[in-house]
């Protein structure tokens, strides 16, 4: 981890601390989280290549973290609503194509959930970060 990346994940956490406490236990209520398919293998190898997105770097990162942790964005849903509006089975799927690069949504959820994982915490924790930060959004 380079030490530029330090103050970002910290206000990360921050940020998602604040929003849970803000936004209550019901934030995200209506959505479903999809089941992770933890035991599948390959799930990395359908993350479009990072360098697909050069042109825009919190892109890069974010497609980085979704070929890291596969299986940690699978079971997550996308509160761009992507879910509803395109298909998409979880916030993995939007980094199977170009769909996330263009998303600040998708990338924002991606972004914490790779904070949070890299701190040790496990699926249930992230998603109600990600519940708490995105959930009471108004698109």
């Amino acid at each position: 981890m380079s030490k530029k990346a330090i103050p970002w994940i910290i206000t990360t956490v921050a940020i998602l601390v604040t929003a849970f406490l803000i936004s209550g236990n019901d934030a995200g209520a209506g959505h479903v989280h999809p089941e992770a398919r933890t035991g599948e293998p390959g799930l990395a190898a359908t993350v479009m290549n990072p360098t697909s997105a050069a042109n825009y770097q919190r892109a890069v990162r974010a497609y980085r973290v979704a070929r890291a942790i596969p299986h940690v964005l699978d079971g997550m849903h996308c509160y761009c609503e992507c879910h509803e509006n395109i298909g998409h089975r979880s916030l993995l799927t939007c980094f199977q194509s170009r769909h996330a690069a263009a998303c600040d949504v998708c990338i924002g959820e991606a972004e914490m959930a790779g904070a949070l994982t890299q701190r040790g915490e496990n699926i249930d924790a992230i998603r109600g970060a990600i519940d708490a930060a995105y959930g009471t959004r108004v698109l």
